[in-house]
C-alpha cells in the first residue's frame, strides 16, 4: 500500500494526495467556523457528520485509506462536538488578559448622504483637489477583565445543529 510520503518527497501518486489538506489546531475551534479550506460547514455538528459519513466524494478510486465512514451514532457525535467546544480557552470566549483588545480607530467610508459626500480636509502638499471626509469608527478597549458576556461563533449558530 502506497504512503502518503516516501522519505522526504511527496508521493507522485495524485489520488492519494486530493483531498488532503494541513490541519489547523483544534483549540478554540468553537470560535473559527465556518469550517473547513471553503468554508463548506457550519457548525462543529456538520464537520463531525461530514467525517462520519466519509466524506462528500466519490470514493471509487483509491483514495486515502483512512477516509472511510465511521458510523457514529448520534450520541457519540453530540459527544464529538461538545468536546471540540471544551477546546475553548475561556479567557479568549470572553477577551480577557492576555487576549484582551486596546481600542482602535479606522476609517469607515465617507461621511455625507446618498447623493452628496461631504468635503474633508485637503491632502498636504497644498493640493486643491477636494478630499471626501472620512467617516470613524472606534471600536473601545476591552480591557484585562474582558467583556462580560461570552463571544459567540460565526452567525451565533448552534454547534450541535447538523441543520441550523
Amino acid at each position: 500500500m502506497p504512503s502518503f510520503r516516501t522519505g522526504t518527497n511527496p508521493t507522485p501518486n495524485r489520488v492519494l494526495r486530493d483531498g488532503a489538506f494541513k490541519a489547523p489546531q483544534l483549540r478554540n475551534v468553537e470560535l473559527t467556523g465556518p469550517y473547513f479550506h471553503n468554508g463548506g460547514q457550519l457548525t462543529l455538528r456538520q464537520v463531525i457528520d461530514f467525517y462520519n459519513r466519509g466524506g462528500d466524494f466519490n470514493n471509487t478510486q483509491e483514495f486515502a485509506p483512512d477516509v472511510h465512514a465511521l458510523h457514529l451514532g448520534d450520541r457519540d457525535r453530540n459527544d464529538l462536538v461538545a468536546f471540540l467546544m471544551a477546546l475553548t480557552d475561556e479567557r479568549v470566549a470572553y477577551e480577557r488578559e492576555p487576549f484582551d483588545h486596546p481600542s482602535i480607530c479606522v476609517a469607515n467610508g465617507a461621511s455625507g448622504t446618498q447623493s452628496q459626500v461631504d468635503v474633508g480636509e485637503p491632502l498636504p502638499g497644498g493640493g486643491t483637489a477636494a478630499r471626501a471626509k472620512d467617516q470613524v469608527l472606534c471600536v473601545p478597549a476591552v480591557g484585562e477583565r474582558g467583556r462580560s458576556t461570552r463571544l459567540t461563533n460565526f452567525l451565533n449558530v448552534n454547534q450541535f445543529s447538523p441543520n441550523p
